[in-house]
């Protein structure tokens, strides 16, 4: 399904908005608050937090959201997360197994 119009606006109004709170900030480094992940039977959910960010790319998906929801499909799955920030990119690659969630950050 394409994005419509109305939703890119927004998206881009939400950036703007968040740049802006951003810029007045004196410390703009990404700090990560949490990720945690809840299994459904077809679905993981992934919640997030994270200081200092405007948006989010998990897999091919940008949001400005703090959870994404990916299928299940296999026990062991790999999930990129990158969070950008003012003038910053930081890249978390998740491992999700069966109840744990593993983080590694390059």
């Amino acid at each position: 399904m394409a994005p419509t119009i109305e939703n890119k606006i927004a998206f881009q109004y939400n950036i703007l908005k968040r740049t802006v709170n951003l810029i007045t900030r004196k410390r703009k480094n990404i700090k990560m608050f949490y990720v945690n992940c809840n299994n459904g039977d077809d679905i993981i959910t992934i919640n997030y937090r994270f200081k200092n960010a405007i948006f989010y790319k998990v897999g091919d998906k940008i949001t400005t959201q703090n959870s994404v929801e990916i299928p299940k499909n296999k026990p062991a799955q790999n999930v990129k997360l990158t969070v950008y920030g003012l003038l910053r990119k930081k890249t978390y690659k998740l491992e999700l197994k069966k109840d744990d969630i593993y983080i590694k950050s390059y």
